[in-house]
């Protein structure tokens, strides 16, 4: 319990660092802050810029955050499966897997650390437990008594999602098959 409160409460800390940080570049941009000499134009659109997309995220993570907490303590949970989809390798800084019930199938984007020890086992299925905000969209995962953190909102996985998706594995595949023969 303990363990999980401080990773909420880091996680919130990060986005208002992000937050911050966004609003520091912007007003940088708009001449708030001096460091002496003013820069180009070109640099302080691009600082406004940066500014206002790293403002943007933090928000948008918070607001993430706060649905998360809520669908924590009052969602609904659905029982379905787990896969794995796309390649995991040590680069990979995410993992795609899909979450399929009998009401539908969402995109998710997981933390790769826990995954990776049982990847072959992820590839097949595995049955899993989500919780599920009014919005019906993912906010927690579980399987067994292990959980895993979502990086971001799950995403219905239908229509151009699901065209989108396997176009890009299927070209992957191509893509591989010509590299290795």
């Amino acid at each position: 319990m303990a363990a999980s409160r401080n990773i909420r409460e880091a996680a919130i800390f990060r986005t208002l660092i992000l937050i911050a940080i966004g609003a520091a570049f912007a007003a940088f941009a708009l001449g708030f802050v001096s460091l002496g000499e003013q820069p180009p134009i070109f640099l302080r659109i691009m600082f406004g810029l940066l500014g206002t997309l790293a403002m943007y995220g933090g928000l948008h993570h918070l607001r993430f955050l706060f649905r998360r907490r809520n669908a924590l303590a009052g969602g609904r949970d659905r029982k379905g499966t787990l896969q794995l989809r796309g390649k995991l390798d040590d680069e990979s800084g995410t993992a795609l897997a899909i979450f399929s019930t009998s009401y539908g199938e969402w995109v998710l984007m997981l933390d790769p650390g826990k995954i990776r020890a049982r990847e072959t086992e992820f590839r097949e299925g595995v049955p899993a437990r989500a919780t599920v905000d009014e919005d019906d969209r993912i906010y927690a995962l579980r399987i067994g008594s292990e959980s895993f953190v979502l990086q971001s909102e799950s995403i219905a996985f239908d229509g151009k999602m699901r065209l989108a998706i396997e176009k890009s594995e299927s070209w992957m595949a191509e893509r591989d098959k010509k590299r290795s023969g």
